[in-house]
């Protein structure tokens, strides 16, 4: 079972629908301008159009601490991925949180540090936190 699976299938064509014209617009753009974009920054270009997609129709973007490689902490690097996207998350009225305390406040300790991710409206990531803290989440 995929979480995809969990959304009705309208709000699902719904969803793949308008993450897919935003790719598609992004790539258009790059290729007008003649932009060469290296394969992590397709990665990056699929994150952003998530969270705008968060921002308009609401939900909740995450990217929890991975349990299978314990070494990585997190998907996403704190300095140039997460920090970003929670900077905005929170100007446009929303909230970013590792779990357990703001991206935003986290001090980061190397470049390439990696951070567990969850997006959305302020009350549904402080549930989120409150689930890590009763230990139900990733540590």
């Amino acid at each position: 079972v995929t979480p995809i699976q969990f959304i009705p299938y309208t709000d699902r064509m719904d969803y793949l629908a308008a993450m897919c014209n935003e790719h598609i617009a992004c790539m258009a753009i790059e290729k007008a301008a003649g932009i060469v974009v290296p394969e992590r920054a397709e990665y990056c270009r699929v994150i952003v159009a998530e969270v705008q997609r968060i921002l308009v129709r609401g939900g909740v973007f995450m990217y929890p601490r991975d349990t299978k490689d314990t070494s990585k902490p997190g998907r996403l690097r704190l300095l140039y991925e997460a920090n970003p996207l929670a900077f905005i998350m929170e100007q446009a009225g929303g909230y970013a949180s590792d779990g357990r305390q703001r991206i935003l406040d986290k001090v980061p300790t190397s470049l390439h540090q990696r951070t567990p991710v969850v997006m959305g409206s302020y009350d549904d990531v402080k549930e989120y936190e409150g689930f890590v803290a009763a230990g139900g989440g990733s540590r």
